[in-house]
């Protein structure tokens, strides 16, 4: 789990797979395996935005308020962590 401001936030694995598969998928014939189709380039995207994310709280720094009041150094990880947010990757524990 990933602390933001006193908030507890988890990863939502399964909502990458469903933000990343085409619109459309065709069923698959009577006897062949299900495959799972990924658009590659937003897969990069969301994968980039989680290592900026995570790569913020790796150092054992305790200011919290910090990733979000350094606009200057800090704008990769406030535009990673609303993107994810915005589109359920990053979830809040109830």
């Amino acid at each position: 789990m990933l602390e933001v401001l006193g908030e507890k936030y988890y990863i939502d694995v399964d909502k990458i797979i469903e933000k990343c598969r085409p619109l459309e998928q065709p069923e698959p014939a009577e006897g062949e395996e299900r495959q799972i189709e990924l658009n590659v380039f937003k897969f990069d995207c969301y994968k980039v935005c989680l290592d900026r994310v995570l790569a913020e709280y790796q150092e054992e720094d305790d200011q919290d308020v910090a990733a979000f009041t350094n606009k200057v150094n800090n704008l990769g990880f406030a535009v990673a962590f609303n993107t994810l947010e915005k589109n359920e990757i990053l979830k809040k524990d109830e």
